[in-house]
């Protein structure tokens, strides 16, 4: 067991210190990377880039928020629809959002959970990373297409990859059906079981039976108190 944890620390000590040069390369800004400058070019990038990818989408993830696990799921069912070998690594932190199993689904896209070193996203052969948290540059995207920037960052997903854990023995629940997962999103939306049934199809009164189930899935004490939950609050 101690030979296994030894090989798991390697393999991060690698991946961190591929980020570690990454960061540096980001503060010499000597034309590896390029900064996407404005937050609609990020979020153009982040929303465009995985559907014109034809082999693989791998991100990882130092923080994942739902919003962000939100606005990634149907893109991300698209992709695997093309066969798309889509995976993701986050750090444990995001176990506390409770739907995070019912968006990344062992047998469509499969997600580990480890402390990850720094964020990333490989799409085919783009590579788009963040600053490093707590640095000066944190809050910065930037894409490169270097073959061999590319190629040691794959081999670092690889090494984390390989000593995470898959997210379903580490999870706080079993992950909700794709029905009860949009009945999930309208409650945090705020919406009535009207408004929930008529975007589905379905009749108020399944949505109702529903709403139950999910209250009874998070343990909660009612509708409200599912609802922080489902968004990731202990509250």
């Amino acid at each position: 067991m101690a030979g296994v944890d030894e090989e798991q620390a390697t393999r991060q000590h690698g991946a961190s210190a591929f980020f570690d040069a990454v960061q540096d390369l980001l503060v010499a800004d000597d034309g590896t990377f390029r900064l996407l400058g404005s937050q609609l070019e990020i979020a153009e990038h982040l929303r465009d880039l995985p559907a014109r990818t034809h082999t693989r989408v791998w991100s990882m993830a130092e923080r994942s928020t739902l919003g962000s696990l939100r606005r990634g799921h149907e893109e991300t069912m698209r992709s695997v629809e093309r066969g798309v070998d889509c995976r993701s690594l986050m750090s444990p932190f995001a176990v506390r959002v409770r739907l995070v199993t019912s968006f990344l689904r062992a047998e469509s896209s499969p997600c580990r959970i480890i402390l990850v070193p720094g964020s990333m996203l490989l799409a085919d052969d783009v590579l788009l990373v963040a600053g490093r948290r707590g640095s000066p540059i944190s809050t910065t995207i930037w894409r490169t297409e270097d073959p061999e920037v590319v190629r040691q960052a794959a081999a670092a997903f690889e090494d984390v990859w390989s000593a995470a854990r898959p997210i379903e023995e580490v999870a706080l629940l079993p992950a909700l059906e794709e029905r009860e997962l949009m009945v999930a999103l309208g409650m945090i939306d705020g919406d009535t079981d009207r408004e929930i049934a008529d975007r589905l199809g379905i009749a108020p009164r399944t949505v109702q039976v529903l709403v139950r189930r999910i209250i009874d899935w998070c343990g909660a004490r009612n509708r409200t108190h599912a609802v922080a939950l489902l968004a990731g609050s202990d509250a």
